[in-house]
């Protein structure tokens, strides 16, 4: 099943930030970044950690029906869109995701946007475009670190 993000037809509605589901949702998609897109990169990146849940809605999904029409098909019943901030780069991504409310499978949808700029803070990562708004360099972080103990011994 495609789901469009803007279809005129789909009826998202709002969250409270404080559903437990939504952490849940937010840690799956913070793990999704850091295990499957920085695999490979996390000699140069900082492990991100999830900092707060700014806006959440979801979705409820129809529920197929097998071919005799009467079962219906173990599938998602759910799509939520969670934003979210990560420490320690301050980023703001955005996650689509399934969920199945019995089961508690969930599974990333789209690509995780982020949805707030990053300039140098990914400066590291030179061969791979599309994963720069997710890095935050260890370089990066350290010199910040540095800057930030020699201001405070001047002050």
């Amino acid at each position: 099943m495609i789901l469009e993000k803007y279809c005129p037809c789909s009826r998202s509605t709002p969250l409270d930030i404080t559903l437990p589901v939504l952490k849940d949702l937010a840690l799956a998609s913070v793990d999704y970044i850091s295990n499957v897109k920085l695999k490979s990169h996390t000699h140069l990146c900082v492990p991100l950690e999830l900092k707060t849940i700014v806006r959440a809605e979801v979705e409820k999904l129809p529920t197929p029906k097998a071919a005799n029409n009467k079962t219906p098909v173990v599938n998602f019943t759910h799509s939520y869109t969670v934003l979210f901030e990560v420490a320690p780069s301050g980023g703001t991504f955005e996650s689509r995701l399934l969920y199945h409310e019995q089961t508690k499978q969930t599974q990333v949808h789209s690509d995780i946007l982020r949805v707030n700029l990053y300039g140098q803070t990914s400066s590291c990562i030179q061969d791979k475009y599309e994963l720069r708004s997710f890095c935050y360099c260890i370089s990066y972080h350290k010199k910040l670190q540095a800057e930030r103990s020699t201001s405070m011994v001047t002050s």
